[in-house]
């Protein structure tokens, strides 16, 4: 039938969280050759348009800062009401002024 949702036939497998073996490799030798040829990085880079540039920066980063995740949801779900907001603050204004 099949594993239910959170099983795994190898529970002794990858904790949660932790990075795939090859990605880490492989940003380790990007690494590595980055900052061997950084010299040489710096000084070609100052040939080419300056919107080349920042586009070169940008990809180069993604190897070394965590990706962003988009949260998508309503703002206005749990939104206080006019009349709950002033009774915070008056509650607020009492507690610490």
């Amino acid at each position: 039938m099949g594993l239910k949702k959170g099983q795994t036939n190898n529970p002794n497998g990858r904790p949660k969280g932790s990075q795939n073996r090859v990605n880490a490799e492989l940003r380790e030798k990007v690494k590595t050759i980055i900052v061997d040829t950084y010299p040489q990085i710096l000084e070609d880079i100052k040939n080419v348009e300056p919107k080349e540039r920042l586009n070169f920066w940008r990809d180069l980063l993604k190897y070394f800062l965590p990706q962003q995740n988009y949260i998508e949801g309503d703002v206005n779900q749990n939104a206080l009401s006019d009349e709950e907001r002033k009774k915070i603050i008056d509650e607020l204004k009492k507690k610490y002024l």
